[in-house]
């Protein structure tokens, strides 16, 4: 998620463009409820400002505004007008549950809820928690510690200190793999010690500062409203990585060494073998405490290709892609014995490089990753066939950003052969932009020959797709900060003028025998 992108969705919530603000969301599936560095929400900013048509929109799309939470209260207090202080009331869709829109914390959300592949039991006070012992090991020291020494070979670890709630507990949990939870200010104390037992820094410092902002925003309120917030949202920061990176480290352990050095060129070859110190209590961390005889701890599938072996966990890939599940359960039914090993699975993936893989691989794991350009019309195809549409927007966007005159008019097949709208519309406006530069190439031509045959019994005046596109966007750079990128009052510079763009376009219609 790019931080212009968040800064942009921030920008539209105050000023109130509901219509560029939609765009923003549905085509970079951006969280609505993303904090900015005062731990504010779109949808406060939205109610600060009056805008009540798009607070309509942001709670429609899974905007949070719970009763009794900080968020809920906070938004209902600074509302500019009553109309917007009645939608907030009145609105009852949206409860601590609400959609989200990012599909990588929908999957954790899923890790959490779901029984799939969860490998050992906690039982607080009697309270079962199923968890996965990878994720709590890539987002916890303590944990990863914990699982190879105390509890190391075993299915139930009880716990019955006084001190240790069966609540915070799950909370705790439910944070490692979310980074995310609301918390009942009753639970905090209980969390808080939970959180310093089990040394989770991160977790402690957001405590502490959504503590502060209660104190902050109920002494300034009268004394009546000043126990009205009861629930506490904890939510990362709207440019936090932190739990993309938690999976970096297992990634760099589990590509083979040759595509290590590939994909991290700017890590020292010896990153994945050294020593870290941790100075807070002198305790040494290796680096490979995640890799075992060479094998990523807790690996239950390998895929070959290309003579290079994946290994990896079936929770990920699974979870994150309907095809990797279907491939998985298909073959763990094949009779061969050779395919299970050592309950690990072995699946032989043909047609894909290993370096497109590899670039798949990272995305699985922590949703962030750089496409090398020799390999991204291979990863488009590749995370259209593995059912990943957030790596194929990633792949839509990096291609609207390299567009040229040579390759336009393949990336505008690819555009519509991948369902990727936004991407052709990007693909006509830069013809649009450019007609003077494209109008004689042969391959436009073709595409202009292609979209008039797909339109049956046709007319004289029959339209044409591309054509109508393309006039679409030079009308539209006739228009002050109507194109795509362009937020100022000034129009964007289009070549030729609208007129002589027109005309051109109707005189290749004539050459080639068409009229639209």
């Amino acid at each position: 998620m790019e931080t212009h992108s968040i800064y942009q969705l921030f920008k539209y919530s105050r000023t109130g463009n509901v219509t560029k603000l939609r765009q923003l969301v549905e085509e970079e599936d951006i969280d609505v409820n993303i904090r900015d560095e005062w731990d504010s929400t779109p949808l406060y900013y939205a109610c600060l400002c009056g805008h009540e048509k798009l607070v309509n929109y942001l709670l429609e799309n899974g905007a949070k505004c719970q009763a009794n939470s900080f968020d809920g209260e906070r938004c209902l207090y600074s509302a500019l007008t009553i109309e917007i202080k009645a939608i907030l009331k009145n609105f009852k869709a949206i409860t601590k549950d609400c959609m989200r829109r990012d599909n990588y914390i929908e999957f954790f959300k899923m890790c959490f809820n779901v029984q799939t592949y969860k490998d050992i039991c906690f039982i607080v006070h009697g309270c079962q928690i199923f968890v996965h012992k990878i994720i709590l090991a890539c987002k916890s020291e303590y944990f990863a510690n914990m699982f190879e020494t105390r509890w190391k070979s075993k299915k139930y670890v009880y716990m019955k200190h006084p001190l240790v709630s069966a609540t915070a507990f799950q909370l705790m949990i439910q944070y490692l793999y979310t980074d995310r939870i609301d918390v009942n200010v009753e639970d905090l104390p209980d969390l808080k010690r939970l959180a310093k037992q089990c040394q989770l820094v991160s977790l402690e410092l957001k405590l502490l500062a959504a503590e502060k902002s209660i104190s902050s925003y109920t002494k300034s309120k009268p004394s009546s409203m000043r126990d009205s917030v009861s629930l506490l949202s904890i939510q990362p920061a709207y440019d936090s990585l932190e739990l993309n990176e938690s999976y970096l480290l297992l990634t760099q352990q589990s590509l083979p060494y040759q595509l290590k050095l590939k994909h991290f060129p700017n890590v020292p070859p010896d990153i994945f073998f050294m020593d870290i110190t941790e100075s807070d209590d002198n305790s040494q961390l290796r680096i490979d405490y995640l890799v075992q005889d060479d094998i990523p701890i807790y690996s239950d599938i390998c895929f070959h290709i290309d003579g290079y072996s994946f290994y990896g966990h079936k929770l990920f890939f699974c979870g994150r892609s309907e095809y990797f599940k279907t491939l998985t359960n298909f073959s763990e039914l094949s009779t061969n014995d050779s395919v299970n090993k050592n309950g690990i699975l072995h699946i032989t993936l043909n047609d894909i490089s290993a370096d497109a893989f590899a670039v798949i691989y990272l995305f699985i794991y922590t949703n962030s990753v750089l496409i090398p350009q020799e390999y991204l019309y291979e990863v488009l195809h590749f995370s259209a066939m593995y059912i990943l549409p957030t790596l194929k927007k990633k792949c839509s966007n990096q291609l609207k950003h390299s567009l040229t005159c040579s390759n336009v008019f393949e990336i505008l097949h690819l555009s519509r052969l991948y369902a990727l709208p936004y991407l052709e519309s990007s693909c006509c406006e830069f013809m649009a932009r450019n007609l003077e530069q494209i109008v004689n190439e042969e391959a436009f031509h073709q595409i202009i020959l292609s979209d008039a045959d797909e339109v049956k019994d046709r007319q004289q005046t029959d339209s044409i797709s591309v054509i109508d596109d393309i006039r679409f966007h030079i009308e539209k750079a006739e228009l002050p900060g109507i194109l795509s990128g362009n937020d100022s009052n000034e129009s964007v510079e289009c070549g030729s003028s609208p007129d002589v763009k027109f005309q051109l376009i109707e005189q290749l219609l004539d050459d080639l025998g068409l009229e639209a």
